[in-house]
């Protein structure tokens, strides 16, 4: 029977409860706490009697906290330890200072659709690594599993609640089935045994809507009501809720939303592409590989060269221009000139015809 431990318990000798978090959204009680070898701040959680009153789903749990504590990605906080002491089955995994998702999405309220993008692509990167390397699918995935460190880095937390379908270890019991109904997959509602990557694209999904939202895709109150929501209901239309969110945000969010896991996207890949799309006009302008700068000179080059010759062109068109206005304006002078002199030679012939003959003086007394 699991209890709630004090300030300054120390678990197995080393796990300082340092204080009381909240409670996880399998109503785990978490606390910080200090790892006494290590040095660091830790995140403890003491798992509800629910899950551990059973042996084999205890001894699973554990098996399965080993399993994943080999996973290593800038998405993930690792694990380190999984146990049970005086009826306490604890998980402990590293922790950094910063916001659980449901915290962070109650202080902002509706997040711009590039931060929701971007918090999305990491979780699947993780989620990613995950499944092709250890075929682990976290089966967990809620706002109190996310934690956003500083930076708005998202991590995520809980992974001994995983599955590995090559190990074929599972916590899924008879009358026991692992998640928060308001952040299950169809599959995991329906107790489906061959549980693959598409339930916890599904689950990404309704982080995906909560935050361009600002509120879960489903809000009943009942458990019932939740689990018949995400086999058989839509959520109420995103464009309405957030008429900021852009139509090929939607078309994503519409690939994973699926409740046939097949029609979802056919990998964590194909995913994480539709969604780097709609962050592309983000992203600088390449610089140019050695290659690309040879072509670009090059191609600089021959433009200068192209202007160069149009400019000798024009230049030698404008000669031809020149001499032959300067050609025109001569054979213009010339032939005024021919004019004038021509005119001035009748003029002075006409002078001389009409003038009177000069007589000699003597001649005029005879």
């Amino acid at each position: 029977m699991s209890k709630e431990l004090n300030v300054g318990h120390v678990i197995k000798g080393k796990y300082e409860i340092v204080r009381k978090y909240g409670v996880g959204c399998l109503g785990d009680d978490v606390y910080i706490g200090t790892h006494q070898g290590l040095k660091r701040e830790i995140l403890i959680r003491i798992l509800p009697s629910s899950m551990t009153s059973d042996p084999e789903i205890a001894n699973r749990f554990i098996q399965g906290v080993q399993l994943t504590a080999s996973l290593q990605h800038p998405n993930i906080l690792p694990a380190y330890d999984a146990g049970e002491e005086d009826g306490n089955f604890f998980f402990i995994t590293g922790y950094e200072k910063g916001f659980f998702l449901h915290e962070y999405i109650e202080q902002r309220g509706i997040l711009e659709e590039k931060e929701a993008v971007k918090i999305i692509v990491a979780l699947a990167d993780a989620l990613k690594q995950a499944w092709e390397s250890k075929r682990i699918i976290h089966r967990n995935i809620c706002p109190e599993t996310i934690l956003l460190a500083k930076g708005n880095h998202p991590m995520l937390t809980d992974f001994g609640m995983a599955k590995s379908q090559v190990a074929g270890r599972a916590l899924t019991m008879a009358g026991f089935t692992i998640g928060n109904p308001q952040y299950m997959s169809p599959e995991q509602v329906t107790g489906d045994m061959e549980l693959d990557f598409h339930a916890d694209m599904y689950c990404l999904w309704l982080i995906f809507y909560e935050l361009l939202a600002g509120h879960p895709a489903f809000k009943d109150k009942s458990r019932t009501a939740l689990m018949t929501a995400q086999i058989s209901k839509q959520p109420a239309n995103l464009k309405v809720e957030n008429n900021k969110v852009s139509d090929r945000c939607v078309k994503v969010i519409n690939g994973m939303i699926e409740k046939d896991r097949d029609k979802r996207f056919a990998s964590w890949e194909e995913l994480i592409k539709n969604l780097s799309r709609l962050l592309e006009d983000e992203k600088p302008k390449e610089a140019p590989t050695a290659k690309n700068k040879k072509s670009t000179q090059r191609s600089d080059s021959e433009e200068a060269d192209r202007k160069i010759r149009e400019f000798k062109r024009l230049l030698a068109e404008d000669k031809k221009r020149t001499l032959k206005r300067n050609i025109a304006i001569v054979f213009i002078l010339v032939n005024i000139i021919i004019a004038a002199i021509a005119v001035k030679y009748f003029i002075d012939k006409r002078n001389k015809t009409n003038s009177p003959v000069a007589v000699p003086a003597g001649k005029a007394t005879q």
